[in-house]
């Protein structure tokens, strides 16, 4: 008996809804790693951000208490210049990791309208599949209805 091309298609069809539903895993695993690697960059921040709010404030009351000289005041001002650029450095990783967390947020949102499209592909063919499987069915109990008539009848003497 030769096969049924919906056969293939549906094969075709389950394979296409299983790559999509492994691209969506991949899409939320990475994104779910963008969201930590965002809160790790916040973090970060922040402790830089405390750390640099003290050792001003610390300076800040040795100026005002007059125990800073000089020499100190130009180390002050060499590590304020430090100071900034790591708080630059960690805000521009925060601004880094939230666009990635978008991204890799985009990519799962795509992911799932994918999965949702080839899982819809699939149940198409499936549909159609069902419905031919039936008609057959139909036919074939319409052929042993009307082969078991003839056999009545034939067995019996008369004919259509």
């Amino acid at each position: 008996m030769k096969q049924n091309p919906l056969y293939h298609l549906a094969k075709i069809r389950q394979e296409k809804v299983e790559a999509a539903a492994k691209k969506l895993s991949d899409a939320l695993t990475a994104s779910a790693r963008a969201a930590e690697q965002k809160r790790a960059s916040e973090r970060a921040r922040d402790e830089v951000t405390h750390a640099n709010l003290a050792v001003e404030r610390s300076a800040q009351e040795q100026l005002q208490s007059g125990q800073l000289r000089a020499a100190d005041l130009a180390q002050q001002a060499h590590w304020q210049v430090g100071a900034d650029q790591r708080a630059f450095d960690a805000a521009h990783a925060v601004q880094q990791r939230q666009q990635a967390a978008k991204n890799a947020d985009g990519a799962a949102q795509q992911a799932r309208a994918d999965t949702a499209q080839a899982k819809a592909d699939a149940d198409v063919v499936a549909t159609l599949l069902e419905r031919e499987k039936a008609q057959r069915i139909a036919q074939e109990h319409a052929q042993l209805e009307e082969a078991a008539e003839e056999g009545f009848l034939s067995r019996y003497g008369r004919s259509k």
